[in-house]
């Protein structure tokens, strides 16, 4: 006997699964499968759509600040140099907290979801208030704190949600 490829031992377990459960042919198989994960019914659940939309909000706010720090740092009349320094801070203290948030959110699903949800919170609270920030200093401050509280928040966020729709 001669040793497969792995495309064609992944194609001889798909035959047989169809095979075991009496599918006519692979492909109807593979559409029932599907059928089953992509279900177009969940979209009619209002709970599942108000998921889907805070879901883009969260994700839409946390790619905002990174991207248009820098261009109102030049704004501000700080030089390029500070501009990045002001992401480079942001994008270490978010580097180190997700390390931390692993080690936080280890344990039960509600210190997840606490976490998740008052570093949510505290992240949204300072870019609210950095509109008023004016000074190198507390620009750099804000970066640091977005980074360490969006570090936290992408770490809890997967495991929260995985353990919620299991």
């Amino acid at each position: 006997m001669r040793p497969h490829t792995l495309q064609e031992e992944k194609r001889r377990k798909l035959i047989e699964a169809a095979r075991d459960q009496h599918y006519r042919s692979v492909t109807e198989y593979i559409m029932d499968k599907l059928k089953h994960f992509c279900d177009p019914l969940v979209c009619r659940n209002p709970q599942f759509i108000l998921y889907v939309i805070g879901f883009f909000l969260l994700q839409s706010g946390h790619i905002t600040p990174p991207a248009y720090l820098p261009d109102r740092a030049l704004e501000l009349g700080l030089d390029k140099y500070q501009a990045a320094t002001l992401v480079t801070a942001m994008g270490v203290t978010n580097t180190l907290c997700r390390a931390l948030g692993g080690l936080l959110g280890d344990g039960t699903p509600t210190r997840r979801q606490l976490l998740f949800a008052s570093c949510l919170l505290i992240a949204g609270i300072c870019t609210l208030v950095s509109v008023a920030l004016k000074k190198f200093w507390s620009l750099i401050i804000y970066s640091a704190l977005f980074g360490l509280f969006k570090g936290e928040c992408s770490k809890v966020f997967l495991p929260l949600h995985a353990i919620k729709f299991m």
